[in-house]
C-alpha cells in the first residue's frame, strides 16, 4: 500500500480520495475502500523559506543551516543513547527489538536491531483533531505501489544488497528521461534513483535494481515519483512499509 503526495485541490485542507483496497480484495475476496491522502511534501529548505515569508528575521539560508545542524545534533544524541524531546512536536527515543534467549543474553547485531521510536506531541495531536478535509477527484488514474518483493528470495518487504526488487502496483507511468521521476531508494538519508530493468506493458509491475550497498539492520525507504498526473506536478508515492535487509541465501 502507498500514500500519495501531489499538488491538487484545496491546499488549505487535508486532501483525500476514496479508493478500493485492491490488496485486501486479492487476499480475502472482501471488497472495501480506504481514504488515500494527498499531501505535497515540503523539504527542509522549503520549511526555511516558509519561515522567512511568515516574518522570520533570519534569511532562508540561515534558517536552513540551523535546521540542518539541529537535525544532525538530534541524530548524534540518539546514536549516543539519549532520548530527545522536540518541544510539543515529537519525542524520539532509541529502542532495541529482537528476542533474547535468557536474562543474561547480550545484544547481537543481526539477531537484534536498534530502532528509533517517535511519539507525536500535543501540537501534532491538535493538528489531527482540528484539520479540515477536502475530497478531490483525479482525472488520471493515480499510481500506487501495492507490494514490493525481494527479487532474489521472493519475500515481501525485504531487500538484499545490490539486488533486484519486484514492484507490483497500478499506473506506474513516468518519464524515463526525467532524473527526478521513477523509483528511488533512501538509506539513512542517502537517496539514489533505481534502475528499472523491465516494466510490463500495463505498467502494473516492474523489476528494479537496488543501488545501495546494504548491511544487516538496514531499513530502506522506497518511493515512486511521476508527473503523469492531472495537475502535471510531481507526485511522490511512498511505499508504506520500510524494506528490511535480508541476507542472501547460502548454498
Amino acid at each position: 500500500m502507498a500514500t500519495l503526495n501531489i499538488e491538487n485541490g484545496d491546499t488549505s485542507a487535508i486532501r483525500y480520495n476514496v479508493v478500493k483496497n485492491a490488496v485486501l480484495e486479492k487476499s480475502t475476496g472482501e471488497t472495501s475502500y480506504y481514504a488515500r491522502v494527498y499531501a505535497s511534501t515540503k523539504s527542509l529548505r522549503e520549511v526555511a523559506e516558509t519561515m522567512v515569508r511568515e516574518g522570520s528575521k533570519y534569511s532562508a539560508y540561515e534558517v536552513y543551516t540551523i535546521l540542518e545542524s539541529f537535525a544532525a545534533v538530534v541524530t548524534r544524541l540518539l546514536q549516543e543513547g539519549y532520548a530527545v524531546n522536540v518541544g510539543s512536536l515529537v519525542h524520539f527515543r532509541p529502542s532495541i527489538v529482537g528476542k533474547f534467549k535468557t536474562e543474561a543474553d547480550s545484544f547481537t547485531r543481526g539477531t537484534h536491531q536498534i530502532k528509533v521510536r517517535a511519539n507525536i506531541g500535543s501540537s501534532l495531536r491538535d493538528v489531527a483533531a482540528t484539520a479540515s478535509v477536502s475530497r478531490i477527484t483525479a482525472a488520471i488514474p493515480l499510481p500506487e505501489m501495492q507490494e514490493v518483493y525481494n527479487g532474489v528470495t521472493g519475500t515481501l518487504n525485504t531487500v538484499c544488497s545490490e539486488s533486484t526488487l519486484i514492484v507490483m502496483g497500478t499506473s506506474l507511468i513516468y518519464n524515463e528521461d526525467a532524473t527526478d521521476e521513477g523509483f528511488f531508494a533512501n538509506l539513512e538519508g542517502l537517496e539514489m534513483r533505481c534502475q528499472v530493468i523491465r516494466m510490463n506493458a500495463t505498467n502494473t509491475s516492474a523489476i528494479v535494481l537496488m543501488p545501495h550497498s546494504l548491511s544487516p539492520g538496514n531499513e530502506v525507504e522506497f518511493t515512486f515519483r511521476t508527473r503523469h498526473t492531472t495537475s502535471g506536478n510531481l507526485a511522490i508515492i511512498q511505499y508504506e512499509d520500510m524494506l528490511m535487509y535480508e541476507d542472501l541465501p547460502t548454498e
